[in-house]
């Protein structure tokens, strides 16, 4: 009894180790600006393709995807397919499952039926196993009309996997486009979504300007970890403010934990800024925790915000559900908007050590 209770008392704490260099979380991966450019696969023909080519997340049965639209001249049905991957990394033109989606209007988020393969509801999903490659297709499904399907510049080349390809000849050949991400989503048949790197569910980029005098004057990322760990400083997609004239903060509901004021030149330096803490910061798991940007005077700042078309689409996006938009005033009570997601994150240099007990082995499961 003496030697389990030691054993209780030694897994119930927990240890952190340093991370060689620092862990960006939710990863700095996306739009290379607060309103990115959004490059378009144009469907004006029966031989144009739009697709992307990514690695299944995880074991189990897909059931639809979510895509989004730019300019549409003359709507009409498109097809939306499974389809395998050549050797060469390409689709391989084998339509093995498909929906066919209507309705096609400008600028907005759609949602397939099941996918199946005989394209109703009562036919077979695709079935897939953890890191299986697929390829989605877009198409028109028989009448030609002209639309667009966004894909998004991102501030990263994107490699092979997840890639982006468009086809002008039917499928016989696919161009690769770089530095794109594909605006999608996956959603499997148990109603489940997990992100996967170079696919993004956005259906709207915002820079959002404000100062001082503004209500809200004050916005954050709405996080918690499922891991223990260290904080040691955040970053932030920001633009605009003054020499000194704001703030990027830690807050444990209202109170701060860890404060940098921010050296900004004002303008010309739209991008991602890095600030470290005097102090790091452990954080508990399941703790509500607000990484923040204030202004202190009436010139404006510019934080990126992302907008979803539903809230479930945050399981596909880094972070997950945990982590979502919310805004004060007057260092007044938060508010949220769960389908809001800030460009804002956390700097780590400690997670648990996944040995002396506790979270043993949950770090692996970050994002």
């Amino acid at each position: 009894m003496a030697a389990a209770a030691e054993k209780a008392a030694t897994c119930s704490e927990m240890a952190l180790i340093d991370i060689d260099g620092f862990l960006f979380w939710p990863p700095r991966i996306g739009a290379a600006a607060v309103t990115p450019t959004l490059v378009t696969h144009d469907l004006d023909s029966a031989n144009d393709l739009s697709g992307c080519i990514f690695q299944a997340p995880k074991t189990g049965t897909i059931a639809k995807i979510g895509f989004r639209t730019s300019t549409v001249t003359n709507a009409q049905d498109l097809k939306v397919s499974f389809q395998g991957v050549t050797a060469s990394g390409k689709p391989d033109g084998v339509v093995a499952q498909f929906r066919v989606v209507g309705s096609i209007v400008q600028a907005t988020w759609f949602e397939t039926g099941l996918i199946t393969d005989n394209g109703t509801d009562g036919g077979t999903k695709r079935a897939v196993t953890k890191g299986d490659f697929l390829a989605v297709v877009i198409e028109f499904a028989s009448t030609v009309g002209d639309l667009h399907i966004r894909t998004t510049l991102t501030d990263n080349s994107v490699t092979k996997y997840p890639g982006v390809f468009r086809s002008t000849n039917g499928g016989s050949s696919w161009s690769f486009t770089t530095q794109r991400s594909m605006d999608l989503y996956v959603e499997y048949d148990d109603g489940s979504s997990e992100p996967i790197n170079g696919l993004e569910p956005f259906l709207t980029y915002v820079a959002q300007s404000y100062d001082v005098n503004d209500s809200p004057d004050e916005y954050a990322l709405r996080f918690s970890v499922p891991f223990k760990c260290r904080v040691s400083g955040l970053w932030m997609w920001v633009d605009g403010g003054v020499p000194g004239g704001t703030e990027m903060i830690l807050y444990e509901g209202t109170s701060v934990k860890a404060m940098v004021n921010h050296f900004s030149e004002g303008g010309v330096t739209a991008g991602t800024h890095t600030v470290i803490f005097a102090t790091p910061v452990e954080l508990s798991i399941g703790t509500i925790y607000y990484a923040a940007y204030r202004p202190l005077s009436s010139t404006n700042v510019t934080v990126a915000l992302k907008g979803i078309n539903d809230a479930k689409h945050r399981n596909a996006s880094p972070g997950k559900t945990a982590h979502y938009l919310a805004t004060r005033t007057d260092q007044g009570a938060w508010s949220d908007d769960t389908k809001s997601l800030p460009s804002i994150g956390l700097v780590l240099d400690q997670l648990d050590d996944g040995v002396s007990g506790g979270g043993g082995g949950e770090a692996s499961h970050v994002i």
